[in-house]
This record gives C-alpha cells, sequence and structure tokens, in this order.
C-alpha cells in the first residue's frame, strides 16, 4: 500500500519500509521524531550527513552527492 501511495503522489528517491522497532532505533540514534528524514550516505556506507536540510530537491543535496561521487 505506502509504495502504491508513493506512486500516487510521484515522491521520488529510494524509499525503504521498516518495521515499528527499526524505526524506532533509527529516530533514536538520529534524534528525530517525523518523516520525512533523510541521510547522506557516501559510496563506502558511510552516513556523512543527515536531516530534514537534506531534501532531495534541494540544489545543497545535488552539490553534496556530486561531491561525494568524486572523492
Amino acid at each position: 500500500m505506502w509504495r502504491e501511495k508513493l506512486n500516487e503522489i510521484e515522491i521520488g528517491g529510494q524509499h525503504i519500509y521498516c518495521d515499528f522497532e527499526t524505526t524506532r532505533a533509527i529516530r533514536q540514534r538520529f534524534g528525530f521524531s517525523g518523516i520525512p528524514y533523510y541521510l547522506l550516505i557516501d559510496k563506502d556506507g558511510v552516513i556523512v550527513d543527515f536531516g530534514y536540510h537534506l531534501n532531495p530537491q534541494s540544489g545543497y543535496v545535488k552539490t553534496q552527492i556530486e561531491k561525494l561521487l568524486n572523492e
């Protein structure tokens, strides 16, 4: 059902469904209470930034991704 809703409202990006325990652990680790919430992960799998400011539509995010890909 959640995938159909994503398609309906045309939200791009990679979306992963997490069960309650996983969601709780992620919220506790990063200190947030709501969604959407974004993580920027480098090509080695290291989380390099996280937060609401990483909205995929942001020019900042595109710049950061390009920078990481060129490292």
